[in-house]
């Protein structure tokens, strides 16, 4: 659960350091919130869509959940748009 954490952590910070268009977490805009595979996918993205709902509700930003298919693809995200 640590590792969720801080890998949420340095997620949103990186999002909010690349400037877009559209106003950052709005619906059209939202922030992508990736996970490491090292279990089922489906698993990750279940529990991180959870995770992504309790902050929506709190912040009232929206977050895009994905389990890209490897680290390396999780770090390539991190450093696109």
């Amino acid at each position: 659960m640590k590792l969720i954490k801080v890998l949420l952590l340095i997620v949103i910070l990186l999002t909010f350091s690349c400037g877009e268009q559209a106003e950052l977490g709005t619906k059209k805009n939202p922030i992508k919130m990736y996970f490491v595979p090292s279990m089922e996918a489906g698993k990750i993205v279940t529990s991180g869509k959870e995770v992504a709902d309790f902050i929506t509700e709190k912040t009232g930003y929206h977050f895009k959940v994905a389990v890209p298919t490897s680290y390396a693809s999780v770090i390539e995200a991190m450093g696109t748009k």
